[in-house]
């Protein structure tokens, strides 16, 4: 039950960012330009920063002592859509945050968040165009790495198994989940943006070719009164 509630709680978050980046155009510039304007960056960099924090310090106020981490998922997504140096300016402020508040899987955190920071921004020059299946299945394995680092800095280790117990399954199918359903809401509206933009553009030929035909019909008219 606590798993269905972290994923209805974080798919609603994942669903209204997703429409924000994606239905401002934030995708189909970056694939156009590969560079985003300033405003815009600072944009999607904040975004995705209140991803990355939003299990750890706004879930855990809402609900006491339940929250799904979507630290690894946030850097993914900004790394594997955006590339560097956004997932950067998106892993520092996070870490920092992170090490503020502490806990004891503090290096667990900051080592996986090191690798997702650098395996994404790779799979970004890679796979431009990576899918949501592709991006579901690397969030999934690094969270496998994230817990499994937890025994090796955590003691106790009875401490260490009590957090791989508890969190290993709840970590991995939400955050696959909704690192999935994030890229498929970004598919979605960029093909629908992009439908929409080859309609207009055929619309405004259509026009143009009917304008031309109206004012040869009406010069030929004019030709044949004279």
């Amino acid at each position: 039950m606590v798993m269905v509630f972290d994923f209805i709680q974080t798919a609603c978050v994942i669903i209204v960012l997703s429409n924000v980046l994606s239905r401002r155009g934030f995708f189909s510039e970056l694939r156009n330009t590969d560079k985003l304007p300033f405003a815009k960056t600072v944009v999607c960099v904040l975004l995705f920063v209140f991803l990355s924090l939003y299990g750890i310090l706004i879930r855990n106020r809402i609900v006491s002592g339940v929250y799904v981490d979507t630290r690894i998922v946030g850097i993914i997504l900004s790394g594997m859509l955006f590339g560097a140096p956004i997932s950067y300016f998106v892993f520092v402020p996070t870490a920092v945050i992170s090490i503020i508040i502490g806990g004891s899987t503090l290096w667990a955190d900051m080592i996986a968040m090191v690798f997702a920071c650098f395996i994404s921004t790779l799979c970004h020059k890679k796979f431009p165009n990576t899918d949501a299946a592709l991006t579901g299945i690397i969030t999934g394995l690094l969270e496998i790495v994230h817990i499994l680092l937890v025994p090796v800095f955590v003691r106790p280790i009875e401490t260490a198994k009590e957090i791989m117990y508890s969190i290993s399954f709840p970590m991995i199918v939400v955050n696959g989940c909704a690192a999935i359903l994030f890229m498929l809401v970004i598919s979605d509206n960029v093909e629908r943006r992009r439908l929409l933009e080859e309609e207009s553009a055929a619309k405004s030929e259509y026009n143009i070719a009917n304008e031309i035909n109206n004012t040869s019909l009406y010069t030929e008219k004019i030709k044949s009164f004279v």
